[in-house]
């Protein structure tokens, strides 16, 4: 495990995929109903690998994980105020998103996972 990846397990409890090209830091929780979730908390790709279908498999791969673990929903948030927020919208429509809710300038995004 990276440094990185050390450093956000201890600081936040998320667990971090990575390799040269990208990182995605994620958490699998219950919620309220007892129903387990995949929560993707952090999402980056090197710009000059954001061609091709890089993302996709990237998501895909922790899509199975949440799979894996039971989970019936993956979610995730995008703020509006960052960079590329209108692609990471798109993006996750793409995959089979749904808006949850919007407010404060974060969307979330809810995608079920069968």
């Amino acid at each position: 495990m990276s440094l990185y990846a050390n450093y956000v397990k201890e600081r936040t409890g998320q667990d971090c995929l990575e390799t040269d090209h990208y990182f995605i830091t994620y958490s699998i929780q219950p919620d309220v109903n007892n129903v387990s979730f995949i929560f993707i908390h952090d999402f980056y790709i090197k710009p000059e690998k954001r061609r091709g279908y890089l993302a996709r498999r990237i998501c895909t791969s922790i899509l199975q994980l949440g799979k894996e673990s039971n989970c019936k929903y993956a979610l995730s948030q995008i703020d509006c105020t960052t960079n590329n927020a209108t692609s990471a919208l798109k993006f996750q429509l793409s995959m089979g998103g749904v808006i949850l809710s919007a407010a404060n300038n974060l969307i979330t995004m809810c995608l079920t996972l069968e």
